[in-house]
């Protein structure tokens, strides 16, 4: 599993994609630090939720609910969004920092 890449949850929840943030360095851990997309939800701030284009739609990263979960609850790979990295780790900066 790679940074950056897209997978949907294979339990249900309130987003049904996740991105992952974590380094590949850590694959031998048994959780991903990831951060859903989702279309359809409430910007708080275009930089911690820059718009980006997946499967064909405008979806909005939702930097504020970050967090862990088991690599378990991961589905299969869907894209990867390595071309936004400059605007997730914008998103992420702004989030922890305030700038």
């Amino acid at each position: 599993m790679a940074r950056f890449d897209v997978h949907r949850l294979t339990e249900p929840s309130s987003f049904d994609y996740v991105v992952i943030l974590q380094s590949e360095f850590y694959d031998h851990l048994e959780i991903r630090l990831v951060v859903p997309i989702a279309a359809n939800h409430r910007q708080i701030d275009p930089i911690v939720n820059p718009t980006i284009e997946f499967d064909g739609r405008a979806m909005l990263l939702k930097t504020e609910f970050m967090a862990t979960i088991s690599q378990e609850r991961l589905g299969r790979k869907l894209g990867d969004l390595s071309k936004y990295e400059y605007e997730i780790s914008r998103a992420i900066d702004r989030l922890t920092t305030g700038f």
